[in-house]
């Protein structure tokens, strides 16, 4: 396959075309690329087939809670597109993006809290654990509770840390 990229008026036409088709005079059908962001996957999909395209997924994050929404799109909506070409959708669920976030600001935080301690010194071995059990816990979360929850969570193990350097000082 060849990719090209057609102008048509002001529209750009994004696809790909056989090698063999590219110096032959043909009709390409076309189609507008509808928004797909803020739908589910199934939505989406639906979405798709209506409008003659296909979609390829990807996901913003490896964490997958079955309420992922389309983020975003390649080629964005309103682009035409040659019937069937593939749309790329990236698949995200905001909470728990916003948890992955929480617990790495956790993580990081409790990383300088152990370096600010044992650059005065202090040991801080008994913290390794901890230490280790936070960032395991974010490594395997599959849910918000696993990296955010109030107890035996990626935030709860590094405030545990962070609570335990405070302790040191």
């Amino acid at each position: 396959m060849s990719p090209t990229q057609e102008q048509q008026g002001s529209k750009t036409i994004v696809g790909y075309v056989p090698v063999q088709d590219v110096h032959k005079e043909k009709s390409v059908e076309t189609v507008e690329v509808p928004s797909f962001i803020g739908q589910d996957k199934a939505g989406a999909k639906a979405g798709a087939k209506k409008a003659g395209i296909t979609l390829d997924f990807s996901y913003a994050h490896s964490y997958r809670t079955g309420k992922e929404q389309v983020v975003s799109q390649k080629p964005e909506a309103g682009m035409h597109a040659i019937k069937g070409t593939p749309v790329t959708a990236t698949l995200d669920d905001k909470d728990m993006a916003s948890a992955i976030q929480t617990a790495e600001q956790k993580i990081g935080e409790a990383n300088a809290a152990l370096r600010e301690v044992q650059s005065m010194g202090i040991d801080t071995s008994d913290l390794a654990q901890p230490m280790q059990t936070a960032q395991a816990k974010h490594d395997t979360a599959k849910t918000i509770t696993d990296l955010t929850g109030p107890t035996d969570s990626s935030a709860y193990w590094s405030n545990t840390v962070i609570n335990g350097c405070n302790a040191k000082k």
